[in-house]
């Protein structure tokens, strides 16, 4: 379950291709690159346990350096792109990083946030030279292109979006055995989605992200092939549905809702036959945008609910969708938990704070107080990812919003995200935000931050029309109180709101 075994069965068969350029790499490149930079970690005393950062947007090159660093023992911490240069020597510095693999398009943030860099550490620049870096393809040139002898399996290191804060290092247990062992993380993700040697996966999100890139790697792992997106665009992911007969997709609901809003007849031109399962995690799916999805595309839309910290997991199929419409799943690793504010386990129905008890371990690297407030007070095995939701009798997870979203208005708690999901699907509404305002007499009051779709006027009516649809929908007590119109709403790559920014 590495490029080895695939790069021997089907030397020239893509492992990756630039959906723009059309740019490929062979597994047999794969492989033959990936040992060449592993040797490079070795001669450079970069070793077992050690920590590199790549700087990089969507890349073919990517996938040569996560390769490597699997296979050498390596932690990876892919930093998002969009990172300036004080956010970026932050990362550098936590992680303790021994070396920085950088792209040439973002050098200027690259070089300020060295300044801030607390030790002397190897730089390699690619698709380009930066001044004071090693060139990527001259230092790998005259390695080795055949395996080390060890070949200890690595992870990556990814760092949370940072929603709420500065972003936390998720750091596992370095897994055991070498690259060519299989590997339990694979194998899993193959058992739920059967990814195969004829599988053509999708990569639509940025490479930092957690979900993206492992769903990438596994498609690798079993001989497909990945078609990277650099940048999403909700027509040409269509394209290259069609055009490379996809079988498999990671994706967000923010985009699955913008292939959805398409109009109907740029939507017919694509064949989307080949499509097996169109997975999605990473932030609430409305029901109706999930009804409608399997009215086009058929039973093939898989849910998940998990985060980077892998505390536990819960899974929906097509079916599941269908019966227990907004459910996010059974758990499949762990042991699901609602509490009260007190850490009190509730009864099946009420709603409460989530918690996966598990044997699972992660720390939020060199941040003992966060690892700890993801721990229950008295139950230490007890993990929890920050989110407020409930079970019902037959064990399906449902989610109602962030706890840190949660408004309190007279006293009731209230969860913006389901109101969100009624307006967001609006023809007349392209983005949405529900938020707590301050009010003298209810302590917050609902409002929702309205982005309009294209050639929609803003007018007190249509604010007006907002609420009275959303009262319509669920009770009074939970809709926006006031609209405000605004050109944009801050998102990170994945889809998660910003709501700090607002």
């Amino acid at each position: 379950m590495y490029p080895g075994k695939w790069a021997e069965l089907f030397p020239d068969k893509p492992a990756i291709i630039n959906s723009e350029t059309e740019e490929t790499l062979t597994f047999k490149q794969l492989e033959a690159r990936s040992n060449q930079l592993s040797h490079y970690f070795e001669q450079n005393n970069i070793k077992k346990g050690s920590h590199v950062v790549i700087f990089s947007d969507n890349d073919i090159k990517f996938f040569e350096i996560a390769w490597a660093a699997l296979r050498s023992g390596i932690y990876l911490s892919p930093a998002n792109h969009y990172l300036k240069a004080d956010e970026l020597s932050y990362v550098i510095n936590n992680s303790g990083a021994e070396a920085i693999i950088c792209s040439k398009d973002l050098e200027i943030n690259c070089l300020e946030a060295l300044k801030s860099v607390d030790k002397k550490i190897k730089k390699i620049s690619f698709n380009g030279d930066i001044y004071g870096f090693e060139n990527y393809e001259s230092v790998i040139e005259d390695l080795p292109s055949s395996p080390r002898e060890k070949q200890p399996r690595g992870s990556f290191m990814f760092y949370s979006s940072g929603t709420t804060g500065k972003p936390k290092g998720v750091k596992w247990p370095l897994p055991p055995g070498e690259i060519f062992e299989d590997s339990e993380h694979f194998l899993f993700h193959q058992e739920l989605w059967g990814f195969q040697d004829k599988s053509v996966s999708i990569c639509t999100s940025p490479l930092h992200h957690a979900a993206p890139a492992y769903m990438a790697l596994t498609g690798h792992a079993f001989g497909g092939t990945v078609v990277m997106m650099p940048k999403f665009d909700p027509e040409k992911a269509l394209e290259i549905i069609q055009k490379y007969r996809v079988t498999h997709g990671q994706w967000v609901p923010t985009q699955l809702l913008r292939i959805y809003k398409l109009k109907d007849e740029i939507k017919s031109k694509y064949d989307l036959s080949s499509l097996e399962y169109v997975l999605h995690a990473a932030a609430p799916c409305p029901v109706e945008l999930k009804n409608n999805l399997l009215d086009w595309m058929g039973p093939v839309i898989y849910e998940y609910y998990s985060g980077s910290e892998g505390a536990g997991m819960t899974h929906a199929t097509p079916e599941d969708a269908m019966k227990y419409p907004g459910t996010v799943g059974k758990a499949l690793m762990g042991i699901i938990h609602v509490c009260d504010e007190d850490g009190k386990e509730l009864p099946i129905g009420n709603i409460g704070k989530i918690y996966f008890e598990s044997d699972h371990e992660f720390t939020y690297h060199k941040d003992k107080k966060k690892s700890e407030e993801a721990l229950h007070e008295n139950n230490k095995t007890w993990k929890s990812m920050g989110d407020i939701g409930y079970i019902n009798d037959e064990g399906y997870l449902f989610l109602t919003d962030r706890e840190k979203f949660m408004i309190i208005s007279g006293g009731v708690n209230i969860y913006p995200q389901e109101s969100e999901s009624i307006i967001v699907v609006r023809d007349d509404v392209y983005d949405c935000a529900v938020i707590g305002v301050p009010h003298d007499e209810m302590g917050e009051e609902v409002k929702a931050m309205v982005v309009l779709a294209d050639n929609i006027k803003e007018s007190e009516d249509l604010k007006k029309e907002i609420i009275e649809y959303c009262r319509s929908k669920i009770a009074h007590y939970k809709c926006p109180k006031s609209v405000d119109f605004v050109s944009s709403l801050p998102r990170s790559e994945t889809g998660k709101l910003l709501k700090r920014y607002i």
